[in-house]
């Protein structure tokens, strides 16, 4: 999901204090291309007070580009000897992100076809509404007073599971397996050629489940384990940071004390190459 949305116009526009205090959100910034135009400038701690707290003052998704004295003057009322007008440009604003298990990936600004962009890309659960206020105070070298720039807010789904099954032992994991995982392994499956290299005919014909599913849409995760009396397997996969979830595996204890070898298989949404999967086995009595 992708929001456009035009920057107030005081001469004026845009965000992020180069000291990162003025939000609790995680950020995790990916390598941007820049033009030599554009160069990120340090603040002093003055600056940063200064304009962090006329924030409040800005409305929701909405950027302020300070090109000059006269805007800082129309913008707060005036303009402190300290803040550098005369060879810098401040932008600042406010954008409102899911409270909750939100990280942002891409936090910058870039210069296209004679125009700036702005852009704010973060990933959240689909079920994330509750929203918080993500604060943007940056300083650049002087920007080209006559070139527009305009806010991007976009917005991606993080992974999440859609369904979890495991197998008590209708057949041998020896059977359901090839000898690509061992008790105690995991992985995960994007291709069909990973699926056929992970599970024999057999099983695949046992995981009926498996069958059909469209891998350019879905992704697998596939684990292990050994235990005795292990009654149910459950998931969850949370988002730990822009590209990294923790895959949790509760395995539910019950009273027998027959020692199984059991599969646990998720269904989730697809999953990137570039995502790391950390895996939790985690017993529940």
């Amino acid at each position: 999901m992708k929001k456009k949305l035009l920057l107030i116009s005081l001469p004026v526009l845009l965000y992020a204090c180069s000291d990162d205090e003025n939000t609790d959100l995680p950020i995790h910034n990916q390598p941007t291309v820049i033009p030599d135009s554009i160069i990120i400038k340090d603040m002093t701690t003055e600056e940063s007070s200064f304009l962090k707290s006329q924030l409040s003052t800005i409305a929701n998704d909405t950027l302020i580009r300070l090109d000059n004295s006269n805007d800082l003057q129309k913008f707060a009322g005036y303009c402190p000897e300290y803040i550098d007008m005369d060879s810098c440009t401040y932008i600042i604003g406010n954008v409102m992100l899911p409270e909750s298990s939100c990280f942002i990936t891409a936090d910058s600004l870039s210069y296209n076809d004679g125009a700036y962009s702005y852009t704010v890309h973060y990933t959240a659960p689909s079920s994330a509404q509750s929203t918080c206020s993500y604060n943007i105070c940056k300083k650049y070298g002087k920007l080209d007073a006559n070139s527009k720039i305009s806010l991007n807010i976009e917005r991606d789904n993080a992974i999440e599971i859609r369904k979890t099954s495991y197998d008590e032992a209708v057949l041998y994991p020896s059977d359901m397996l090839t000898n690509t995982l061992e008790v105690g392994q995991f992985v995960t499956v994007r291709t069909e050629e990973e699926l056929h290299s992970v599970f024999t005919e057999a099983g695949m014909r046992e995981y009926k489940f498996l069958q059909g599913l469209d891998l350019s849409t879905t992704s697998i995760l596939v684990g292990r384990t050994m235990d005795s009396g292990i009654a149910d397997v459950t998931a969850e996969l949370v988002q730990t940071a822009a590209k990294s979830y923790l895959y949790t595996v509760n395995i539910e204890i019950g009273l027998t004390a027959e020692l199984r070898d059991i599969i646990y298989v998720s269904i989730t949404d697809k999953i990137p190459e570039d995502i790391e999967i950390e895996v939790k086995e985690k017993f529940v009595f």
